[in-house]
């Protein structure tokens, strides 16, 4: 074989093999808050993804830009969502977990990437809400690149570019409050190292960026006033003053019932990052409650075989909850759930931690999961 020809092989393989490589962006962490002072509501969270080169089907739904450090020669990355999810309902879902901190009660609704209106989806019908919040991504692309356009020569830079609407509308799906967020910014991020570390702050940049974005729009002021001067509830009726179908004529309004549902509804919609961050801050303020520790103790116990990282953090904040309320009634269970092989091995070092700081207690009955008999 001659070396030319050799070489040309080479060469083509390498594009073959390195061209066609996805880096994927983690974006579950991004903290979108808006801080608002209202007294709570229904929310229901849209993104709908109306990006030209994913209409065009050019790009998946999960495309977030390419990561071209290498030089203007060498092998560029495809930047896409590190879940499976698409980068529209990971968007909602940040805006869902940050709305929720508010004390909001939020629901997301995933909707097509197309430009017909979301209005017309018929579970709109039938949903109980106070605000819906459609936000129209019509552009959002980043760009991981180096200045001098040479193989592996620094600076580098992190460019992103975006295009954001978003509209409120009410109950009866009339718009309130419209904002839009555009723009360009073509050094978000400088660094001089080459590597993954600087490669995972330069990602780290398009997240907070993003996290920005929501948050400015979410905070303009038409659009804070119509969040925060939600119609508001009273026990059996609706903002109109409707009576609802609650036995008793009492609504739910329950704080623990709440919390223990929207950490359900984090699991359901496989929101990792929404339940670590909540049970984090649930053992930051402290949860007094008794009858709120053991329904977090009941989550521990039904959710112990869950391996992903996030869950078992949130899970072992639980434990450590648990620990703080110094009642003895938990030990027994702690120190059976430290012996559950089918706990996972984190889970279990936290149990068998925080079990060993609780007194023993024999005045009253042990804590115990439903379904299940302490020895």
């Amino acid at each position: 074989m001659k070396r030319p020809f050799l070489f040309g092989y080479i060469a083509a393989l390498f594009l073959l093999v390195c061209g066609g490589c996805t880096q994927k962006l983690d974006i579950s962490s991004m903290n979108v808050r808006a801080d608002f002072e209202g007294q709570g509501g229904n929310i229901i969270v849209v993104v709908q993804d109306r990006r030209g080169f994913v209409l065009s089907g050019k790009k998946e739904p999960n495309y977030i830009g390419v990561d071209e450090q290498q030089g203007i020669n060498g092998p560029q990355k495809t930047l896409i969502c590190s879940s499976e999810r698409s980068l529209a309902e990971e968007i909602s879902l940040r805006l869902a977990s940050g709305l929720r901190r508010d004390r909001y009660q939020v629901e997301t609704l995933t909707v097509p990437h197309s430009d017909e209106t979301p209005l017309a989806d018929p579970r709109l019908k039938t949903a109980d809400f106070d605000r819906l919040l459609v936000f129209t991504m019509n552009n959002f692309i980043g760009r991981m690149r180096n200045a001098t356009r040479v193989l592996s020569i620094p600076p580098f830079y992190t460019e992103l570019k975006w295009n954001f609407d978003l509209t409120v509308y009410d109950r009866s799906l009339q718009p309130i409050a419209e904002a839009q967020n555009s723009g360009i910014d073509d050094k978000l991020h400088e660094w001089q190292a080459f590597g993954s570390v600087s490669r995972g702050k330069a990602q780290t940049a398009i997240a907070k960026k993003l996290a920005s974005i929501l948050e400015e729009m979410l905070r303009s002021p038409n659009v804070q006033r119509v969040l925060e001067d939600m119609p508001k509830r009273v026990a059996g009726k609706d903002p109109e003053g409707m009576e609802q179908g609650t036995e008793g004529g009492e609504a739910e309004n329950s704080s623990g019932n709440s919390t223990i549902s929207e950490l359900e509804e984090y699991i359901k919609n496989q929101d990792e990052a929404g339940f670590q961050s909540l049970a984090k801050n649930l053992f930051t303020e402290g949860v007094d409650d008794r009858v709120a520790v053991d329904e977090l103790a009941e989550m521990v116990w039904v959710e112990r075989r869950n391996n992903n990282p996030k869950i078992v953090d949130g899970l072992c904040y639980f434990c450590r909850i648990i620990e703080a309320s110094k009642d003895g009634r938990y030990k027994p269970f702690l120190t059976m759930l430290a012996q559950d092989e089918d706990a996972t091995a984190k889970l279990r070092k936290y149990a068998r931690k925080m079990g060993a700081r609780l007194p023993d207690d024999s005045s009253q009955p042990p804590f115990q999961p439903n379904g299940l008999q302490l020895p």
